[in-house]
């Protein structure tokens, strides 16, 4: 069934409440890229042909300001942009997820403890 208000009603026309979110989102992002990269750019891309420890941050700053640039220039008002509710039960679960992958790679001081005591 859809909905009688149609998709003006939830914020999906050109310049709605949702296209002005995404698009200072957009900038935000953007600036924050931009102001990392300059930062990432103060260490070594580059170490003696290897990576330096500027690479990694840079590189993250080229992805975030690319996928800023497209939400910025993304048209607005398609259909099915008008997005739902979040589903927070979704986002906890992936939030868990990445954490426990973090602790399976780096799992911190615990991890070498027999080392320091015998």
């Amino acid at each position: 069934m859809t909905d009688p208000a149609g998709p003006a009603a939830r914020g999906s026309r050109p310049g709605g409440a949702a296209a002005r979110r995404d698009r200072a989102g957009a900038l935000l992002c953007l600036a924050l890229a931009g102001w990392a990269g300059w930062l990432a750019l103060g260490y070594r891309l580059e170490d003696l042909g290897e990576p330096g420890s500027g690479l990694f941050p840079f590189a993250s700053t080229l992805g975030l300001g690319a996928l800023a640039l497209l939400l910025l220039l993304r048209p607005t008002g398609e259909p099915g942009a008008e997005g739902g509710p979040v589903a927070w039960g979704k986002v906890a679960g992936y939030v868990l997820a990445l954490a426990a992958y973090a602790l399976l790679l780096h799992p911190g001081p615990a991890r070498n403890f027999h080392h320091l005591h015998g």
